[in-house]
């Protein structure tokens, strides 16, 4: 766990998203993954101080650990 400063304190604000499609359809494979993991990573690209931590995608279910400032 690193501990981030900003102007005016220190945090380290971890959310964990759990993503479940409907009735746990195994349809995260193939071009549907990689389009998943490319998109989630264009997210630090245009959000710098967003960090992504990890991510894990199934082929029925995903989990992404993301930081974010507290903006």
């Amino acid at each position: 766990m690193k501990i981030k400063l900003s102007a005016h304190g220190a945090y380290h604000h971890q959310y964990h998203s759990v993503w479940i499609p409907k009735y746990r359809q195994k349809v995260l494979k193939g071009e549907l993954k990689q389009y998943l993991e490319k998109s989630l990573f264009d997210i630090e690209r245009f959000h710098p101080d967003i960090e992504i931590e990890t991510l894990s995608i199934q082929v029925d279910h995903r989990h992404v650990v993301i930081v974010i400032p507290p903006k």
